[in-house]
């Protein structure tokens, strides 16, 4: 008995100090590579793709060095809004050009919330979000054989504070990359 209670407050211990840690993750400036896919991209060159904290950094070797392509980054919406606003039009241009170069590059978009709103709301909020990204791509020329499409709605934050600028930060749809 004296073992199960120990073993619990030792677990509210740990999730105190998870929920209570913020973490927030920027969405433009000193992103590091989280992981590097295995394989080449595109027409068979020296290139990788990596997963970032805001989007997937393609890179290649020239002369021996590693030189970024580019970034597929992610797009950020109004509060309860799926519109695709001029900003992410701007970076949505971009990602189809990289996607549009690396024709073996497949990628699943993710559709995300803040914490506001009902559990069932925002996970159909993140699927609308996710499908205006994906038809804004076909728009582009990317073909939609190589994008898949979740919602996570609020249920992976990349900021915990409840607050207008950390809800920002949640209202997005991310990329991934798929292996």
């Amino acid at each position: 008995m004296k073992k199960a209670i120990m073993l619990v407050v030792i677990g509210f211990a740990v999730l105190a100090f998870v929920t209570g840690c913020e973490t927030t993750r920027t969405s433009g400036q000193g992103k590091q590579p989280s992981g590097q896919v295995d394989g080449q991209i595109g027409d068979g060159k020296d290139q990788t793709m990596r997963d970032t904290d805001s989007g997937i950094l393609v890179t290649d070797v020239v002369d021996g060095e590693e030189v970024t392509v580019g970034e597929i980054s992610d797009v950020y919406f109004a509060y309860d809004s799926y519109s695709i606003s001029a900003d992410a039009r701007a970076v949505l241009k971009e990602n189809a050009r990289i996607l549009n170069a690396n024709e073996n590059l497949r990628i699943t978009i993710e559709g995300h919330c803040d914490e506001r709103g009902s559990a069932e709301y925002n996970m159909a909020l993140g699927e609308r979000r996710a499908t205006a990204v994906k038809n804004y791509l076909k728009r582009l020329g990317v073909s939609t054989k190589r994008i898949k499409m979740t919602s996570y709605g609020k249920e992976k934050p990349v900021c915990f504070s409840s607050n207008e600028s950390c809800w920002q930060k949640n209202r997005r749809s991310h990329f991934k990359v798929n292996k």
